[in-house]
């Protein structure tokens, strides 16, 4: 009995061993199918990079609430007008009976215009994430708490898909971003929801200001409260794997350069191509470049330590620190990609990259019917 017991042990240590491996193999796999798009990217925007002219006006807005200005009586009235966008935010809120094991996901608003004295600071406190359904399972709930728990005051904002599409389809984008239409043709057709919920996130935090993270990140043992200064303009933490702004995690005050640029770069990228990369032309790609446009300049896109930036074209500024201890990535470890797929949703790396979605020999530009492709500052970085 005793020879059974031990050859019974050895063999569960050998299973986990073996599983072990191939988890780490997978994940070494992902990071360095993640570090080659990202030379890719670097590559074409070394050899192909032009300035953004300071004549471009990327801040049209008429309100003045939304300027950026540092004395405290504007920064009142951007917590107020910004609370004012969250309670009328289009959202699917319709409860729905959730599959056994998942848990109904309901916006929390934790403030209103009555109470301004919460809302004097530039990025306004709420949280938007996204995903197919309302209906999560445990671990993503989960994570979406520690949110509220690490941000006492924090609003929450969920858009299912059915709530993104009613939101980017909207004809208000049509001065800013002419070429929205186009795009979501193309990724619809294409059937890459995963490149529509890239451009959601940065037009929704454009519009009003907020934080975005994605449902797989968690805040890490030093993030808090105070982590977001209340005179931060945007807040970025550094990918460890690229050395770029993270594009999983952000917050920015209303109308922040960085993400109308990424919404511009998202845009042609697609436009331009006859098929689909996420990570490299609506992501990280595309939030780099973003960058890059703000900065006015290729210098400073690639960072270690804490780095306070400011625009030569308009003064806006960006802080960015390390991730290390702020957030906690890939909470979920190796069972990621089963719980994307209980939800009917896809891992970021199950998307990686197909050729021709619209036709052999056809581009995004030709299959929507236009006689050209746009001519754009965007295209060809």
């Amino acid at each position: 009995h005793h020879r059974y017991a031990l050859i019974f042990a050895l063999l569960i240590i050998i299973g986990v061993s073996v599983f072990n491996f191939g988890l780490g193999i997978r994940q070494y796999v992902e990071r360095n199918t993640m570090r080659q798009i990202m030379d890719d990217v670097n590559a074409v925007a070394g050899q192909a990079y032009f300035a953004v002219q300071s004549s471009f006006n990327y801040t049209t807005a008429v309100d003045q609430t939304i300027e950026i200005a540092h004395n405290h009586q504007v920064k009142e009235e951007v917590g107020e007008n910004m609370a004012s966008h969250i309670i009328a935010t289009k959202t699917n809120t319709t409860r729905i009976s959730c599959p056994e094991g998942q848990f109904f996901m309901e916006d929390r608003v934790a403030y209103t215009n009555d109470q301004p004295d919460k809302q004097r600071r530039l990025i306004p406190n709420v949280l938007y994430q996204t995903s197919k359904s309302r209906c999560l399972t445990n671990p993503f709930k989960t994570g979406i708490e520690s949110w509220r728990e690490a941000i006492p005051g924090l609003s929450n904002i969920f858009h299912d898909d059915e709530a993104m599409d009613e939101l980017l389809n909207d004809s208000k984008w049509e001065n800013d971003f002419p070429n929205l239409k186009y795009f979501l043709q193309c990724v619809n057709h294409a059937d890459m929801p995963v490149m529509k919920a890239d451009v959601w996130r940065y037009l929704i935090v454009w519009e009003n200001g907020g934080i975005y993270s994605d449902l797989d990140n968690r805040p890490g043992v030093s993030f808090s409260n105070l982590t977001i200064r209340e005179d931060d303009d945007a807040f970025f933490t550094i990918d460890g794997t690229t050395r770029t702004i993270s594009q999983y995690f952000f917050a920015a005050s209303p109308r922040h350069p960085i993400l109308y640029h990424a919404v511009h770069f998202a845009i042609a990228n697609v436009l331009s191509r006859h098929g689909t990369q996420p990570p490299k032309h609506t992501g990280p790609g595309a939030i780099k470049n973003g960058h890059m446009a703000f900065l006015n300049s290729t210098d400073g896109i690639y960072l270690k330590q804490t780095t306070i930036q400011t625009s030569s074209i308009d003064g806006r500024r960006v802080r960015i620190e390390p991730e290390g201890g702020l957030l906690q990535r890939d909470y979920l470890e190796g069972i990621k990609r089963s719980t994307y797929h209980d939800m009917g949703m896809k891992h970021y790396n199950e998307n990686m990259k197909r050729s021709w979605r619209y036709g052999q020999g056809k581009y995004c530009w030709q299959f929507v019917g236009l006689p050209s492709l746009p001519t754009s500052r965007y295209i060809g970085v």
